[in-house]
């Protein structure tokens, strides 16, 4: 959904004088810095606003003492632009803004100089915002651009110029890395190696076969039941001559095939008891530090690989691996075997569930904790009391820290783990509610911090949630639970987290990343529906509406097939063992261009999670969209009517004043119809908008 933008600002975007502001915000800091200077709505005991202070009233906005209306725009970034591609799962946006801010005092250079104000400033998290200056006051009547890190710092003379990398920059990283390691010692399924002979079972599982060597002054074989006794002379037999002893007794034989792998000349020097040819829980490696074990988390399994056989993975003692002895070869890997000295021994993990919330997972999990200054718990300015409520001054702390109900908190002192249960606010700041038992009340600045409840897998790209539009990706969830497929990926190799969210989450689901609320979120392909809150673009709001034009191409926007090839291979890579192709006969008809296919590979869909029925709900939704070629327009409104608008939203955009061919209609009676922003350009002066059908 679009921008909730407040009235005051509202007002100001339809002023037909606008003076752009945007607002730089940096963690660490308490200055805020601007182009112009930055109003609040003041209030009492606000710090740094004394009473009686000089054109302070109460009723009207108040220069904030943490205003530092430094930033030059002239040699700052003036444009930002968002861009999204359905039918690629894709979504992009201006990678970075720059700033360049005045250094005042040398006040900058102190803030960008490690270990004067801050530890370090690259990597540190900050936000860009744009408002107007007017009757307008921060943070109410501002939108955020950006939830980013600093990425670059420049020194200029008398300035600083900071560029703030875009969210999305942080997923191009490499996650859950591959890992091996080299047996040191025989690995045994219903095996044993007796000195340099290895004893491997014939008969089905289930039965334990024992093999006893014994001495005495002649060699032979008896068997009784699943025990075979070797009768062997000390000092004198061979791995070679037990060998033909035992191929000589069919009754052995029919136990056990045999191999030597040392020397058979070498004397066997007896030594008694006996071994089983059983199947070892156990497999000793060089270095076992590299693998990764699961944990509470059901999405996340761990397992091996062995001469192409998936095993389980329980747990690790030094460099020992514990494994599951039942069942063997998972996943339809290779048929159980044994393994010598020296083999390879990989990494396999499995990622099953949710693909939103796999998506969620995957980018949080071991990120830091969020910390953020309270103002009082369980008393609010102009409330009084308020049970389990904890109190942030001048802040809506739900968006600035992106935190949904289910996220725990803890406050030093005063309670741990407490679960968020409700947001509230009003202009002056916000506040929590928490579960448990009441937490009583004091007026105290004291840090809280939050705990992502999506912070839950061993592995992941350690993203903080305040990058993410974690309320987004909920509400997905919940509105399309039973369109977005479960999926179980076979991990083998490093994976880009970006690619992977892209190309193996989103792309097979109709879903698709993209730049929402200056954080990474993500929409779906759906029908095309309207609601109470639709914003309308017509000729009365749309600039220019005579020089618009309406596209449809062969080349773009264009499928009348898609082709799901699924349920890949659990050792051979980009082997899918099934497929699934949808055709729609009426566009190849009406093109009499051929097939042009969407092809989808998708390595997570399985026959066995229901991914049959998902895939042909899924490729409707494209065809219906795409199979007639979609049609495309650009737009230009101006700031008013733009800057609320999200990448992604729907909106309702046609009008016979238009004069633009309406091919529904066969005329120029250009009708209202349903449509998708895919690219949004905000400048000083307007808004760019490209239209999807």
């Amino acid at each position: 959904m679009a921008y909730e933008i407040s009235k005051n600002l509202k007002v100001a975007l339809e002023n037909s004088s606008k003076n752009p502001q945007y607002i730089i915000k940096i963690a660490g800091l308490t200055e805020l810095f601007g182009a112009v200077p930055i109003d609040v709505n003041p209030f009492y005991d606000m710090d740094g606003i004394v009473y009686d202070q000089p054109g302070l009233y109460y009723d009207q906005v108040f220069k904030s003492p943490r205003s530092r209306d430094w930033v030059d725009l002239d040699g700052s970034t003036s444009s930002i632009s968002q861009q999204i591609e359905p039918d690629k799962g894709a979504g992009t946006s201006t990678s970075q803004m720059t700033f360049q801010i005045i250094d005042l005092n040398q006040r900058m250079s102190e803030i960008v100089s490690p270990g004067f104000v801050l530890d370090e400033i690259l990597g540190v998290k900050a936000s860009v915002y744009y408002m107007l200056k007017g009757d307008t006051a921060f943070p109410q009547d501002a939108i955020c651009m950006m939830f980013g890190i600093i990425e670059e710092v420049s020194a200029l003379p008398g300035a600083v110029r900071i560029t703030i990398s875009n969210a999305q920059n942080l997923l191009r990283q490499d996650f859950i890395p591959p890992y091996s390691a080299k047996t040191t010692s025989f690995f045994h399924y219903r095996s044993a190696l007796i000195q340099d002979i290895l004893y491997l079972a014939r008969i089905p599982d289930g039965l334990i076969i024992e093999i006893q060597y014994v001495l005495n002054v002649n060699e032979f074989v008896t068997v009784s039941n699943n025990q075979i006794t070797v009768n062997i002379i000390s000092g004198v037999s061979t791995a070679g001559s037990i060998q033909n002893t035992i191929k000589n007794n069919q009754a052995a034989i029919n136990l056990v095939q045999m191999d030597i792998v040392g020397n058979s000349a070498n004397i066997q020097v007896a030594t008694g008891g006996y071994v089983s040819l059983g199947d070892s829980s156990s497999i000793n490696v060089d270095d076992a530090a590299g693998f990764v074990l699961e944990n509470s988390d059901p999405m996340f399994k761990s397992y091996i690989k062995i001469n192409d056989e998936i095993l389980k993975l329980n747990s690790i003692s030094s460099n020992t691996l514990n494994i599951s002895i039942s069942p063997r070869g998972l996943f339809q890997s290779a048929t159980p075997g044994y393994g010598e000295i020296g083999a390879e021994v990989s990494s396999f993990y499995v990622l099953e569930g949710n693909a939103l919330l796999m998506a969620l997972k995957l980018m949080i999990s071991g990120s830091e904790n969020s910390v953020y200054k309270i103002s009082s718990y369980g008393v609010i300015p102009g409330y009084g009391l308020v049970a389990n409520a904890v109190y942030f001054a001048e802040v809506d702390i739900e968006s600035e820290l992106s935190l949904v109900v289910g996220d725990t908190v803890t406050l030093p002192g005063v309670f741990t783990n407490r679960t968020i249960s409700n947001f509230i606010k009003d202009d002056l700041g916000s506040w929590i509610i928490v579960s448990g038992a009441n937490i009583g009340n004091a007026i105290i600045e004291i840090e809280a911090t939050f705990f992502s409840k999506y912070n839950t897998l061993p592995i992941g790209c350690s993203v903080s949630p305040i990058h993410v539009d974690v309320k987004r990706f909920e509400e997905l969830i919940n509105q399309f639970s039973t369109v977005v497929p479960n999926y179980r990926f076979f991990v083998k190799d490093s994976l880009n987290m970006k690619d992977f969210l892209e190309q193996e989450i989103f792309f097979p689901s109709s879903l698709y990343l993209c730049p929402r609320k200056g954080r990474i979120s993500c929409s779906i392909a759906r029908p095309a529906i309207g609601s109470l809150n639709t914003y309308y673009l017509n000729s009365s709001n749309v600039l220019d509406p005579d020089q618009r034009v309406i596209t449809r191409s062969l080349n773009q926007n264009f499928y009348n097939s898609i082709n799901y090839y699924f349920d890949e291979d659990s050792i051979e890579d980009d082997l899918f063992l099934n497929k699934i192709i949808n055709v729609d006969a009426e566009s190849v008809e009406r093109f009499n261009v051929g097939v042009r296919p969407l092809i989808i590979k998708s390595k997570g869909l399985r026959n066995d999670l229901d991914a049959t029925s998902k895939v042909e709900r899924i490729a409707r939704r494209f065809l219906d969209r795409y199979k007639f070629g979609a049609e495309t327009i650009r737009v230009k409104v101006n700031l008013g009517v733009g800057v609320p608008l999200e990448i992604a939203d729907t909106i309702v955009y046609g009008d016979p004043d238009i004069q633009l061919t309406d091919i529904n209609e066969g005329s120029r009676n250009f009708q209202p119809r349903v449509w998708e922003i895919i690219n949004k350009d905000i400048g000083i002066e307007n808004v760019e908008l490209t239209l999807l059908e």
